[in-house]
């Protein structure tokens, strides 16, 4: 069984409710292709947001009150942020209308972060980034499923966010694939940086003083600093006395939004056929941020992500209740 295919096989065992706020927005019907999918599957039971139900739901009021308390503002401030349907639907999610959101689509991911942490807000000591997730043809010879952590908002993170990131990272990865990971930090050295190096570049000091903050903690994933050749394939590890040597990395992480995301991209994009998700994570809940150029399918797999992800939430006791309202 693919790693997809596990994916969908969870979310039908216990289906969450998963808001879609850009349905007014979906011109070229991808959201609603997705959503087709979705239901025809019964792997999630969903509400598809608009304008008009966000204004007759009757709860625009009480999201708009809860959000201006949030902020310490007034209720006008919430009206006003509740015109938005991604800050409606992560409002849905924070006061028990919905288990997840997923948005992104039509939405830049900056603004659809912007009301998730607003909102949402952080698991403490993890921190709001996404994880992509790459599954190519069975055919395929260096990997069968790899995961590429992408800071998002985080352009150039210090190294408590960098160690945060590891740590998020690699529970989301864990939570996902029930696999225990194995994390390559990605550097032009493999191994320990020399002492010229840590004198000349500052983003390589940064580099190592995450990697000992995350080792001082005691984390139990197996975190080392390689090239990408030492992280993926055994013959160039060997070579270089890389820890990889026995088995690749299947965890990916960039020192910064420079170096993981054009890694994410081209694992995306070079590797032709197969499966592809990103997956949001470090929120309190689960609200998903696609990207522009994401097809039907790839929506659909985030849409499943999102209710596997509510279920862990739901184990930790995470929702107080769900109103189904919007279903009805």
């Amino acid at each position: 069984m693919t790693f997809i295919e596990m994916l969908k096989q969870k979310a039908n065992q216990n289906p969450k409710i998963v808001v879609l706020p850009e349905s007014d927005a979906d011109t070229d019907g991808v959201i609603g292709e997705a959503s087709a999918r979705v239901e025809a599957d019964g792997t999630a039971r969903l509400i598809r947001l608009t304008g008009q139900m966000m204004q007759e739901c009757g709860k625009r009021d009480e999201l708009a009150e809860s959000y201006a308390a949030m902020r310490g503002k007034g209720k006008n401030l919430g009206l006003r942020a509740m015109q938005n349907p991604i800050a409606f639907g992560c409002m849905m999610v924070k006061c028990g209308y919905a288990h997840g959101m997923v948005a992104g689509r039509y939405s830049k991911s900056g603004d659809v972060m912007k009301f998730a942490n607003a909102i949402i807000g952080e698991q403490p000591g993890r921190i709001s980034s996404v994880i992509f997730f790459r599954e190519p043809p069975e055919t395929y010879p260096v990997f069968k499923l790899l995961a590429c952590a992408d800071m998002v908002v985080h352009e150039s993170p210090t190294a408590e966010e960098i160690c945060r990131i590891i740590v998020t990272s690699a529970e989301t990865f864990e939570s996902f694939t029930g696999v225990e990971p194995r994390i390559a930090l990605l550097s032009y050295v493999t191994g320990e940086p020399t002492s010229i190096q840590l004198n000349a570049d500052p983003e390589m000091r940064k580099t190592m003083e995450a990697l000992s903050m995350y080792r001082d903690a005691g984390h139990r994933w197996t975190v080392h600093l390689s090239q990408g050749d030492a992280a993926l394939r055994p013959d160039a590890a060997r070579i270089k006395k890389a820890p990889f040597a026995d088995r690749p990395a299947d965890l990916l992480i960039g020192s910064n939004l420079g170096l993981s995301n054009p890694v994410y991209k081209l694992l995306q994009d070079l590797i032709v056929g197969g499966n592809s998700m990103f997956v949001t994570q470090g929120l309190n809940f689960p609200v998903m941020d696609l990207s522009r150029s994401d097809t039907a399918s790839n929506i659909e797999n985030v849409i499943n992500a999102c209710c596997v992800s509510a279920q862990a939430f739901e184990a930790k006791g995470s929702y107080a209740g769900i109103d189904e309202l919007f279903l009805n």
